[in-house]
């Protein structure tokens, strides 16, 4: 039987009031075993609310939609006007194709090279600005059909396009000077291979344990001949810094660390309660080119 949803993390601004009169763009990531939404207030360019559901047992896609339309409908966050509304989906396969070489024609057969299509999936494609790529994936038509009924305009990427671009941005104007980026799930992991600000490699892993992540972090890098050890790592995701995963990555590394906050945007207090690098990817979605 498909599990239960859990509400695991709410936080809103104290002078927050839900409901018309402010603009506000609204971001959802829709991940593989739940769902996480934040609100911007967009006079004040400040992040008010965050709310985090996950999927208790065993996922299941049709129960995951059927619980996020009753929330499209019932919860007081998400049933407002918003100006704007971006939304990121996870799969695990992101196939990139640089702007040279793109053709929309092609999409679909670069696609179906690259990986199997699911049934009832849509092929569609993000244009990465910043990496000066296409990302092309397949996305379930329930979600396309959902975000049509919801969010009439609204901005549908791929969670890894969102990742990249984030990232490039991080590395560019933040000025990381970091060689990889791991951003970390508890079922998988992103790994990004940047030179400057250049992206040199991005792929997605299944992961069960800590010693899958390292597995392949380290094959990885012995296909590009580099060395652990002169690496500058940024890491993103779930990944707690009181862990001994942590201190493993970090004994590995030159430097292991956390991204500052983007000063892009103001934070409420209630963000205190939770490390940014957690929600890096859904609180970038709004700058995201």
């Amino acid at each position: 039987m498909p599990g239960s949803f859990r509400n695991t993390l709410s936080i809103v601004d104290k002078v927050y009031q839900a409901g018309p009169g402010r603009k506000k763009n609204l971001s959802i990531g829709w991940l593989s075993d739940g769902f996480v939404f934040s609100i911007l207030d967009v006079k004040e360019f400040k992040y008010i609310a965050l709310e985090e559901h996950k999927q208790e047992g065993r996922p299941d896609a049709h129960h995951h939609f059927a619980f996020l339309r009753d929330q499209l409908n019932e919860n007081p966050l998400l049933n407002q006007p918003f100006d704007r509304v971006n939304i990121f989906y996870y799969s695990p396969k992101l196939v990139l194709v640089p702007d040279a070489l793109y053709n929309k024609e092609d999409e679909k057969a670069l696609f179906d090279l690259c990986a199997t299509r699911s049934d009832h999936h849509q092929i569609r494609s993000d244009h990465l600005h910043i990496a000066k790529a296409h990302g092309i994936y397949s996305t379930p038509v329930e979600l396309i059909t959902l975000c049509g009924e919801f969010f009439s305009g609204c901005r549908l990427r791929h969670y890894g396009s969102a990742l990249i671009e984030s990232t490039l941005a991080g590395q560019k104007l933040e000025k990381w000077n970091a060689g990889m980026v791991l951003h970390i799930q508890s079922s998988h992991f992103e790994l990004l291979l940047l030179e400057s600000d250049k992206l040199t490699y991005y792929n997605s892993f299944a992961i069960q344990c800590f010693d899958d992540m390292l597995y392949y972090i380290f094959y990885v890098l012995e296909q590009y001949g580099l060395q652990a050890e002169q690496l500058k790592t940024i890491i993103l995701g779930e990944l707690p810094m009181d862990t001994e995963a942590f201190a493993t990555l970090r004994s590995f590394f030159r430097e292991a660390t956390f991204p500052e906050k983007n000063d892009m945007y103001k934070y409420s207090p209630e963000f205190d309660r939770v490390p940014y690098h957690f929600y890096f990817n859904l609180l970038n979605l709004n700058s995201c080119g």
